[in-house]
């Protein structure tokens, strides 16, 4: 999963929250922290991301074994011989004025890096969850909500299914989502769907919080950091 297609998830999750009045608390705690994102519960992600994209960058400092083609990375060659400290100094100059060169790339010249967030966002470092299945916990959440949070019975998992077959491009119904009622693992298949709204609940606050996603429980596995 590409880099952009996680922070799509999160401008998503966040969006619900700023609109969960469990949630007002956590929100109003982060305000600050997300002002860099300005308003973002009337647009679309990808227009929000053209103007936006400059926010986010790598997780965390990692060594690496061959250099590759990110525009938001630089990458240094430290001499193990020389004092920590001076080496310390020298890779901090290094990096404030890459910064000031990719501050004045998207537009921000004249304004203090660091006010300005160049790559100030990231996901939970050591996090990587699967896309798919956080996407169709969004989606299905999404379903829940416009709904009006109904009881997940029957009906609802035919609203879920009638959705799915609507779509412009994959009509497909995911396999979790696709037993009947009469059969035998339908009873199975309505605690999946409670399982995908708790999940997204927990995403909600995870956003809300601002640290997306978070350490996950569902769709998501540890990894070590590199």
């Amino acid at each position: 999963m590409s880099p952009k297609q996680g922070f799509r998830l999160w401008f998503e999750f966040y969006k619900l929250a700023l609109g969960e009045p469990t949630l007002a608390t956590e929100v109003e705690k982060t305000r600050s922290f997300y002002e860099p994102w300005g308003d973002v519960r009337a647009q679309t992600f990808d227009r929000w991301w053209a103007e936006k994209q400059h926010l986010f960058g790598e997780t965390a400092v990692r060594q690496v074994n061959r250099i590759g083609e990110e525009t938001d990375t630089v990458y240094l060659a430290v001499p193990l011989q020389q004092p920590l400290i001076r080496s310390m100094r020298q890779v901090k100059e290094l990096i404030e004025a890459r910064q000031l060169e990719v501050a004045k790339a998207v537009g921000i010249e004249g304004r203090r890096t660091k006010a300005a967030g160049v790559g100030q966002f990231h996901l939970t470092p050591g996090v990587e969850f699967r896309h798919t299945t956080v996407k169709d916990v969004l989606l299905v959440y999404q379903l829940y909500a416009a709904q009006g949070k109904p009881k997940i019975n029957a009906k609802f998992l035919e609203k879920i299914q009638e959705f799915y077959r609507s779509r412009p491009r994959a009509k497909r119904v995911p396999m979790q989502f696709a037993a009947d009622p009469n059969s035998v693992g339908f009873e199975s298949t309505l605690r999946s769907i409670r399982r995908y709204v708790e999940r997204a609940e927990e995403l909600m606050l995870a956003a809300a919080r601002g640290d997306f996603p978070g350490q996950s429980r569902m769709g998501a596995k540890a990894r070590r950091s590199t």
